[in-house]
């Protein structure tokens, strides 16, 4: 047996000994913005006090729910048995989205806005020292939880951060937006992502500790994981720990022989971007596994990526589309939260938001709601902790633009979805799909015969919350 699937093995057990554990007592948001992190709670007969969780996000790249075969989308996909153990004890989102682009989407994690509310409509190009950056006036999920939490966390940034340009001060951005560590990397592994200017690949990049930056020669996604766990065995409890993983993102090349079971697949990306894939599915199982089950165990975990797989490696029929477009395979990605007080195995096919991850984190911790800033999410938390509580919204938004800032755009798009409908707007024009439980959007509506009354209103009420998208 590969060394790989050993390690799956360990992983799945890890987790499977922590769903059977008894979940500690969480907090129950209070719409009245109080919580007191000293409250008892009458268990069993005794007395048990709640204790803040230590939370954990993970951010996958360029992985869209067609890629893992946790989702089961198509028969092609990467393994990966690490993110269906952790669906077997958590929720996974079966309609969840996030924005089509790369940056847009790690600030909405960060601040819980859109993207027009930051100015970031697609990926920063981080060798442009002119570029759009993200706003530092803006609040940060790491620095709320460090500031307004009943028991303040320490916070650690493991991988990728991509929102401010080399020469804007990108070595140290993470810790300017409340990190208190960054081990990992200010953008992808492309040459105009380094500061030196040099190759960068999956063996051979620049990594950055706390804004000061070096050559390593460990594979990239080997680094992030151990990064992670770095900062976990650093970081006093409670603590937030951001993983933000390369992988699948190109460049196309052939992981490490013992974290896959592919072959060689450097041309080929297709089969290297599962590769890639399931080369990180074995690192997030050491991860686990070294955590370990007590660990685990008093964790909120969150795996989401940032928009859908890229067009080289998706399947049939979408695959000229993916990221960067807001159809469905651009924008829908895995979401899969697990951790203390979390009703989980169970799929959830509620229309969430990678906006609503800042909120939901606020709740886990316990941040008064009161002291929230302005977001455009809703938080996940009730829904999470009772499989009977309401659904978070009837409609939700997303859309690119470019350039990055305030205006004008070169090129833009938008999509708004409900329960069944959604529409796409963009320069041309108007398109309404029947989506319901799709993956795909199908055929345009307003290309045929006349709409009938409930694609009609369907319209009307997608279409005004389109306009009420907000520019910063």
């Amino acid at each position: 047996m590969r060394a790989g699937r050993s390690r799956h093995r360990v992983a799945w057990a890890a987790l499977a000994a922590c769903a059977c554990a008894r979940a500690p007592v969480v907090p129950t948001p209070d719409p009245s913005g109080v919580v007191d992190s000293a409250v008892r709670v009458d268990t069993d007969d005794t007395d048990v006090a709640w204790e803040p969780p230590d939370i954990l996000l993970i951010v996958l790249d360029d992985v869209g729910p067609d890629l893992t075969d946790t989702y089961g989308v198509v028969p092609d996909a990467a393994a990966t048995p690490t993110l269906s153990a952790l669906a077997a004890r958590g929720v996974s989102f079966s309609r969840a989205w996030a924005t089509p682009w790369c940056s847009p989407t790690r600030a909405a994690l960060h601040t819980g806005v859109h993207p027009g509310g930051v100015g970031l409509g697609r990926a920063i190009d981080l060798s442009d020292p002119q570029e759009w950056t993200f706003p530092q006036d803006t609040p940060t999920l790491p620095a709320l939880l460090r500031e307004a939490a009943p028991v303040p966390y320490a916070s650690g940034l493991a991988g990728k951060w991509h929102l401010t340009p080399l020469r804007r001060g990108a070595a140290s951005a993470a810790l300017d937006a409340g990190f208190d560590h960054h081990f990992g990397a200010v953008g992808n592994l492309q040459r105009n992502h380094a500061f030196d200017f040099g190759p960068q690949g999956w063996f051979t990049w620049e990594r950055v500790e706390d804004g000061v930056v070096a050559r390593t020669r460990t594979y990239a996604t080997t680094a992030d994981i151990d990064d992670a766990l770095a900062l976990a065995d650093r970081l006093s409890s409670p603590w937030f720990v951001h993983v933000g993983l390369r992988a699948a993102h190109f460049p196309y090349a052939t992981p490490p022989e013992a974290l896959h079971g592919r072959g060689v697949v450097d041309d080929d990306p297709f089969q290297a971007t599962r590769a890639i894939l399931e080369a990180a599915d074995t690192e997030l199982g050491r991860l686990f596994a070294t955590l370990g089950a007590d660990q685990l165990d008093r964790t909120v975990v969150i795996v989401v990526a940032d928009n859908g797989t890229t067009g080289a490696a998706r399947t049939a029929p979408d695959v000229a589309e993916g990221k960067s477009t807001v159809r469905e395979s651009g924008v829908r990605v895995p979401l899969i939260v697990a951790g203390p007080g979390i009703a989980g195995g169970r799929w959830d096919d509620a229309l969430v938001h990678v906006v609503d991850l800042m909120p939901t984190v606020l709740d886990a911790a316990g941040v008064p709601r009161g002291a929230w800033p302005p977001v455009d999410g809703v938080s996940l938390w009730p829904r999470l902790v009772d499989p009977g509580a309401p659904a978070p919204r009837a409609v939700m938004t997303t859309e690119t633009f470019e350039p990055n800032g305030a205006g004008p755009y070169t090129r833009w798009q938008q999509a708004a979805r409900d329960d069944r409908f959604k529409l796409i707007r963009d320069a041309s024009g108007e398109r309404l799909y029947d989506l319901g439980a799709a993956w795909t959007e199908g055929e345009d509506l307003l290309g045929g015969p006349a709409l009938d009354a409930d694609a009609a209103a369907a319209r009307t009420r997608l279409a005004a919350a389109l306009d009420g998208l907000v520019r910063r």
